[in-house]
Protein backbone atom coordinates (compact mmCIF):
# COMPACT_ATOMS: atom_id res chain seq x y z
CA UNK A 1 0.00 0.00 0.00
CA UNK A 2 2.87 2.33 0.83
CA UNK A 3 4.45 1.94 -2.64
CA UNK A 4 1.12 2.67 -4.33
CA UNK A 5 0.82 5.95 -2.44
CA UNK A 6 4.40 6.85 -3.33
CA UNK A 7 3.76 6.08 -7.01
CA UNK A 8 0.63 8.21 -7.06
CA UNK A 9 2.38 11.11 -5.38
CA UNK A 10 5.28 10.96 -7.85
CA UNK A 11 2.79 10.78 -10.73
CA UNK A 12 0.89 13.85 -9.50
CA UNK A 13 4.13 15.72 -8.80
CA UNK A 14 5.24 15.04 -12.39
CA UNK A 15 1.94 16.37 -13.72
CA UNK A 16 2.37 19.58 -11.73
CA UNK A 17 5.89 20.10 -13.06
CA UNK A 18 5.43 19.79 -16.76
CA UNK A 19 8.83 21.34 -17.43
CA UNK A 20 10.54 18.16 -16.16
CA UNK A 21 9.95 15.59 -18.93
CA UNK A 22 12.33 13.03 -17.40
CA UNK A 23 10.30 13.00 -14.19
CA UNK A 24 7.10 12.59 -16.22
CA UNK A 25 8.54 9.60 -18.12
CA UNK A 26 9.78 8.08 -14.88
CA UNK A 27 6.36 8.54 -13.28
CA UNK A 28 4.73 6.75 -16.22
CA UNK A 29 7.14 3.85 -15.77
CA UNK A 30 6.45 3.73 -12.03
CA UNK A 31 2.72 4.04 -12.64
CA UNK A 32 2.71 0.70 -14.44
CA UNK A 33 1.60 -2.19 -12.33
CA UNK A 34 2.14 -5.92 -12.50
CA UNK A 35 -0.55 -6.33 -15.16
CA UNK A 36 1.84 -4.87 -17.73
CA UNK A 37 3.34 -7.65 -19.75
CA UNK A 38 6.81 -8.07 -21.12
CA UNK A 39 5.60 -7.16 -24.62
CA UNK A 40 4.29 -3.83 -23.41
CA UNK A 41 7.58 -3.11 -21.68
CA UNK A 42 9.39 -3.99 -24.89
CA UNK A 43 7.18 -1.58 -26.86
CA UNK A 44 7.85 1.19 -24.35
CA UNK A 45 11.62 0.69 -24.20
CA UNK A 46 11.88 0.33 -27.99
CA UNK A 47 9.92 3.54 -28.46
CA UNK A 48 12.13 5.52 -26.10
CA UNK A 49 15.31 4.16 -27.72
CA UNK A 50 14.02 4.91 -31.23
CA UNK A 51 13.01 8.42 -30.17
CA UNK A 52 16.48 9.16 -28.84
CA UNK A 53 18.19 7.79 -31.95
CA UNK A 54 15.78 9.57 -34.31
CA UNK A 55 15.96 12.97 -32.63
CA UNK A 56 19.78 12.81 -32.43
CA UNK A 57 19.93 11.95 -36.14
CA UNK A 58 17.47 14.72 -36.96
CA UNK A 59 19.44 17.33 -35.01
CA UNK A 60 22.65 16.10 -36.66
CA UNK A 61 21.11 16.43 -40.13
CA UNK A 62 19.63 19.85 -39.44
CA UNK A 63 22.93 21.05 -38.00
CA UNK A 64 24.53 20.65 -41.42
CA UNK A 65 21.51 21.99 -43.24
CA UNK A 66 22.44 24.27 -46.08
CA UNK A 67 21.88 21.53 -48.59
CA UNK A 68 23.80 21.73 -51.83
CA UNK A 69 23.26 19.64 -54.89
CA UNK A 70 26.14 17.42 -53.90
CA UNK A 71 24.58 16.71 -50.50
CA UNK A 72 20.88 16.19 -50.83
CA UNK A 73 19.89 14.81 -47.43
CA UNK A 74 16.13 14.96 -47.80
CA UNK A 75 15.69 11.15 -47.77
CA UNK A 76 17.82 11.01 -44.62
CA UNK A 77 15.73 13.78 -43.10
CA UNK A 78 12.50 11.86 -43.69
CA UNK A 79 13.97 8.62 -42.36
CA UNK A 80 15.20 10.41 -39.22
CA UNK A 81 11.84 12.16 -38.85
CA UNK A 82 10.03 8.82 -39.24
CA UNK A 83 12.16 7.18 -36.53
CA UNK A 84 11.97 10.18 -34.20
CA UNK A 85 8.20 10.65 -34.42
CA UNK A 86 7.54 6.92 -34.32
CA UNK A 87 9.70 6.47 -31.26
CA UNK A 88 8.18 9.50 -29.56
CA UNK A 89 4.62 8.44 -30.28
CA UNK A 90 5.02 4.84 -29.08
CA UNK A 91 5.18 5.65 -25.33
CA UNK A 92 2.39 8.21 -25.67
CA UNK A 93 0.12 5.83 -27.53
CA UNK A 94 1.04 3.03 -25.13
CA UNK A 95 -0.04 5.23 -22.22
CA UNK A 96 -3.28 6.28 -23.95
CA UNK A 97 -4.04 2.68 -24.88
CA UNK A 98 -3.37 1.59 -21.31
CA UNK A 99 -5.55 4.35 -19.90
CA UNK A 100 -8.46 4.42 -22.36
CA UNK A 101 -8.13 1.31 -24.52
CA UNK A 102 -10.39 -1.70 -24.51
CA UNK A 103 -9.17 -4.68 -22.54
CA UNK A 104 -8.00 -7.49 -24.78
CA UNK A 105 -8.56 -10.77 -22.99
CA UNK A 106 -6.13 -13.60 -23.56
CA UNK A 107 -4.01 -12.43 -26.47
CA UNK A 108 -1.41 -9.90 -25.45
CA UNK A 109 0.15 -9.79 -28.91
CA UNK A 110 -3.00 -8.20 -30.31
CA UNK A 111 -2.73 -5.25 -27.91
CA UNK A 112 0.95 -4.78 -28.71
CA UNK A 113 0.24 -4.87 -32.44
CA UNK A 114 -2.53 -2.28 -32.07
CA UNK A 115 -0.19 0.05 -30.16
CA UNK A 116 2.55 -0.23 -32.79
CA UNK A 117 0.07 0.16 -35.64
CA UNK A 118 -1.38 3.35 -34.15
CA UNK A 119 2.12 4.74 -33.69
CA UNK A 120 2.81 4.00 -37.35
CA UNK A 121 -0.37 5.88 -38.35
CA UNK A 122 0.71 8.91 -36.30
CA UNK A 123 4.18 8.75 -37.81
CA UNK A 124 2.76 8.47 -41.33
CA UNK A 125 0.58 11.52 -40.79
CA UNK A 126 3.40 13.70 -39.42
CA UNK A 127 5.87 12.61 -42.10
CA UNK A 128 3.32 13.16 -44.89
CA UNK A 129 2.56 16.64 -43.54
CA UNK A 130 6.29 17.42 -43.53
CA UNK A 131 6.56 16.11 -47.10
CA UNK A 132 3.65 18.28 -48.21
CA UNK A 133 5.17 21.31 -46.48
CA UNK A 134 8.50 20.73 -48.19
CA UNK A 135 6.76 20.79 -51.57
CA UNK A 136 4.65 23.83 -50.61
CA UNK A 137 1.33 22.06 -50.98
CA UNK A 138 0.54 21.70 -47.27
CA UNK A 139 -2.72 23.16 -46.02
CA UNK A 140 -5.03 22.28 -43.16
CA UNK A 141 -7.65 20.75 -45.41
CA UNK A 142 -5.13 18.29 -46.81
CA UNK A 143 -3.85 17.44 -43.32
CA UNK A 144 -7.39 16.92 -42.07
CA UNK A 145 -8.29 14.78 -45.08
CA UNK A 146 -5.23 12.59 -44.55
CA UNK A 147 -6.07 12.29 -40.85
CA UNK A 148 -9.66 11.25 -41.61
CA UNK A 149 -8.44 8.65 -44.12
CA UNK A 150 -5.99 7.17 -41.61
CA UNK A 151 -8.60 7.08 -38.83
CA UNK A 152 -11.12 5.39 -41.14
CA UNK A 153 -8.50 2.87 -42.19
CA UNK A 154 -7.74 2.10 -38.52
CA UNK A 155 -11.46 1.68 -37.83
CA UNK A 156 -11.69 -0.71 -40.78
CA UNK A 157 -8.79 -2.77 -39.41
CA UNK A 158 -10.33 -2.84 -35.92
CA UNK A 159 -13.68 -3.94 -37.33
CA UNK A 160 -11.99 -6.69 -39.32
CA UNK A 161 -10.00 -7.75 -36.27
CA UNK A 162 -13.11 -8.08 -34.09
CA UNK A 163 -14.96 -10.29 -36.55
Amino acid sequence: MHTLIARRELYHRANRRRHFPILAIWSIILHMDKRSSVRHWAVLVTGIAAAVVGWVALVRLLGEWPVTQQRDWRPGFFVALWIAVGGSSLPLIWFLHRRFGAVVVGDDWQAAKVIVRRAIWATTWVTACAWFQMHSIFNWALALLLLVVLVLFEMLLLTRQES
